[in-house]
């Protein structure tokens, strides 16, 4: 069927964006491992925009602490990282059923 050949190419397309997208993020926070020629390729700009955070670091009885903590902060960010990988990975896949009525209206003609 058509749909399925289409909803094929598309995952195929975001597949690959989002796959680019994930590199780039990579790329933002400095874990990438890409070589500098393929860094270039872009113009060396990215489109991430990593969040801001300031981390208060105390100094109590001899104990060095941090607020928020290492955890705290590893959550924000990861939780930056599923909202923005949500953007391709949440959108519904199409539906044969929703297009049955033009399937169906060409039959009638054919008869």
């Amino acid at each position: 069927m058509w749909v399925e050949k289409v909803n094929k190419r598309v995952g195929a397309v975001l597949g690959s964006r989002l796959e680019e997208a994930l590199s780039m993020w990579s790329e933002a926070y400095g874990l990438s491992a890409l070589p500098d020629t393929e860094k270039t390729k872009n113009g060396g700009k990215s489109s991430i925009k990593i969040p801001k955070i300031s981390v208060e670091i105390l100094l109590r009885n001899q104990e060095i602490s941090a607020q928020p903590s290492v955890p705290a902060t590893r959550s924000l960010f990861l939780d930056e990282l599923h909202a923005y990988m949500g953007i391709v990975c949440t959108l519904p896949r199409l539906n044969s059923g929703r297009f049955d009525v033009f399937e169906s209206g060409n039959e009638g003609g054919k008869t």
